[in-house]
């Protein structure tokens, strides 16, 4: 009885190390971060809308809009955190991702817009297991959006 006892422990313990640590096919965590040198500051936002798979491309079949406002960051910490992560579940699996990342670098007085997007048919990184990570700003002054 001990050694059957044994070997089932041993055997749930290794089926459970082989189980791959990969993320939620519908539950993403949305993590936007700003960074600079003292005294710059920057600020940042970020809206990413999660895409199911699509035999036409990127985001053609479902989408989520995920959050339903924006993500904020200040290096600062004045009027947002310096970190924001939300979480959401889409309705779907998700296979990509859009993302608009706009910032204010206010000591260059720079202020863009990146459109970012992922997944699908397209090059670029899809969000099947690994997530996504892109960063911009300007300089030493960052804002960084990952999505896992």
């Amino acid at each position: 009885m001990n050694k059957i006892l044994t070997v089932s422990c041993c055997l749930l313990g290794l089926a459970v190390a082989c189980v791959p640590a990969y993320a939620s096919p519908t539950r993403k965590k949305i993590t936007l971060d700003c960074s600079s040198a003292a005294p710059d500051i920057i600020t940042g936002n970020a809206t990413v809308t999660l895409c199911g798979s699509s035999p036409t491309g990127v985001c053609g079949g479902d989408m989520y809009v995920c959050p339903s406002t924006p993500v904020y960051c200040d290096s600062s910490g004045t009027t947002a955190p310096i970190s924001t992560t939300v979480q959401c579940t889409a309705p779907f699996k998700v296979d990509g991702m859009t993302a608009t990342i706009g910032f204010i670098d206010y000591d260059g007085s720079i202020s863009s817009t990146t459109i970012i997007t992922s997944g699908g048919s397209s090059p670029g990184s899809t969000l099947s297991g690994k997530g996504f990570v892109t960063t911009t700003g300007s300089g030493s002054d960052t804002v960084s959006l990952t999505v896992k």
